[in-house]
């Protein structure tokens, strides 16, 4: 299983220490952090053997969904189409936790 990228693991622990105030001008310079996005991107196209590669991930992704910020909410939804990837990668190879974690994130990031 490959590594989560420094980029993703810089990302998770940098927002966890912030302020509301603070946590809000990083996540949005997350939007245009390219290496980021490439990072999760290919985060969602490995198919990892347990959920505490991903979980972290889409719950940061799901808070940035809940924002009241546009910019945070377009950034989590970008990620809709590779976590719809992951579910299925996920059911083809029968690893119910990825599986899980990708559907619930699916569903709570799906506009209604």
């Amino acid at each position: 299983m490959k590594m989560v990228d420094k980029d993703i693991k810089e990302w998770l622990s940098k927002y966890k220490s912030l302020t509301e105030n603070e946590a809000q001008d990083f996540a949005l310079s997350s939007t245009s952090n390219g290496h980021l996005i490439n990072a999760l991107f290919n985060l969602f196209e490995i198919i990892p053997g347990d959920v505490q590669h991903v979980d972290p991930v889409c719950r940061q992704l799901y808070e940035f969904y809940r924002s009241k910020d546009t910019r945070l909410q377009i950034f989590a939804l970008q990620f809709v189409p590779a976590l719809i990837w992951l579910y299925l990668a996920s059911l083809s190879k029968d690893s119910r936790e990825v599986c899980t974690v990708a559907s619930y994130i699916i569903y709570k990031l799906s506009p209604r």
